[in-house]
This record gives structure tokens, C-alpha cells and sequence, in this order.
């Protein structure tokens, strides 16, 4: 009973309710034993409803994680390492795919989509930070072939201008700030929107590339 009592925040289901008020009622009693014999069967009913409430929070979780994954490795596919990463990139999704299907409690299977998407955003932004180094490098290698050096001098390339776009990966949590909007006038659609927009322009700067990663 201890999984229903850690998850039961997220669980609106009358026919569950019902069923662990009854067997609450006899472990409260002082003298169960005419009740006790009710016990498995009632418990083999919380097993039953319970796990179909699990089948149907799991399905979105998984549907996440899937949803990063292949976003990631869209990604990956125009990256010239993307065979070093591949492997290494696709244990982390099926790690965690692999806790989020064996998961039996509600509360704990939630968290594996805020999981899946951070690690979305951690690899994208390792893939960024990749991108950039290897740009650096192109950039003290053609500036060593112009000046005729046989050894690159590193900080004097890095200083002549280099016109290269920053990537920002961010989270559309973390722009929006909530997890839902409450609408009931075109007043408060454009509230959102112009707080949407401050928000995307405070994220926005000179020679950025901002990915929205939903």
C-alpha cells in the first residue's frame, strides 16, 4: 500500500479509493480476523485497477522519452562523430526507457519525462560544445595555413573575428515558467503571448541561435 500512498496525488480514481478505504478499514480494526479472509481479494482488486492506471501513465512517459531520443538523434545523424557518440547516446534513452517501463510507482514514473527531457538538453548541449571546439580548431588551422606557420599560435588565431552563431538549447519549461496556462478571455491569450515573447527575446542574444526543445 505503500506505492498507492507515495502516488495517490497524482491518482483520481473512485473504484482504487473505494478499495484501499476497505482495506484500510480492517488493518484499523482491533479485531480483524472475521474481515481478514476479504484481504486478498481485495488487494488482487488494487492490483488490478492500480496497474491499469499505471498503463496509462506510462504511456505518455514513454512516448517522451521516445520523442527526445529521436529528437537527439536527428541531431547526431549530421554530426560527423555521430558514430564515437551513437552508442553511448542511445544507452542513456534506453536506460532510462528501461526504468520507465519497469517502474510500478506512478509518482516516480513522472519524473523519468522531466528526466528525458533534461537529458535531451544535456546532450544537445554536448553536441554544441563539440561543434564549437571544432570550429576553433578549423579556425587556428586556417589561420596558421595564412600566416605560413608550421606551429598554430592558438591565441592569436582565436583573436582575429570569427563570425560563428552561438546555439542555445532551452527547455519550453524553462521559457514559460509553468506547466499551463488558464485562458478564459482573448485578454489573457495575448497576456500569455507577450509574456511568452519577453521571455524568448530575454533569451535571445547577438549572434544566437535559440532551439525551443518542447
Amino acid at each position: 500500500m505503500h506505492i498507492y500512498e507515495d502516488s495517490k496525488v497524482y491518482i483520481v480514481d473512485q473504484p482504487l479509493e473505494n478499495v484501499v478505504g476497505d482495506i484500510q478499514q480492517i488493518l484499523r480494526m482491533e479485531n480483524p480476523y472475521r474481515e481478514i479472509p476479504k484481504l486478498p481479494e481485495l488487494l488482487e482488486q488494487f492490483g488490478t485497477i492500480y496497474m491499469k492506471i499505471l498503463d496509462k501513465k506510462q504511456a505518455p512517459v514513454l512516448t517522451t522519452i521516445t520523442d527526445d531520443s529521436n529528437r537527439v538523434f536527428d541531431v547526431l545523424r549530421t554530426k560527423t562523430y555521430k558514430d564515437q557518440k551513437n552508442e553511448s547516446y542511445r544507452k542513456q534513452f534506453t536506460d532510462l526507457r528501461d526504468k520507465a517501463e519497469h517502474c510500478n510507482n506512478v509518482s516516480t514514473l513522472r519524473s523519468y519525462a522531466d528526466q528525458s527531457d533534461a537529458l535531451k538538453i544535456r546532450l544537445l548541449d554536448e553536441m554544441r560544445d563539440i561543434d564549437k571546439k571544432t570550429a576553433e580548431k578549423k579556425k587556428v588551422a586556417e589561420q596558421q595555413e595564412k600566416n605560413g606557420k608550421t606551429t598554430p599560435d592558438v591565441a592569436e588565431a582565436l583573436a582575429v573575428p570569427y563570425s560563428v552563431k552561438k546555439i542555445k538549447n532551452v527547455s519550453i519549461k524553462t521559457v514559460t515558467c509553468t506547466s499551463s496556462w488558464r485562458l478564459t478571455s482573448a485578454e489573457d491569450v495575448d497576456t500569455c503571448i507577450e509574456d511568452l515573447k519577453k521571455r524568448l527575446l530575454e533569451e535571445l542574444d547577438t549572434d544566437t541561435i535559440i532551439n525551443i526543445e518542447f
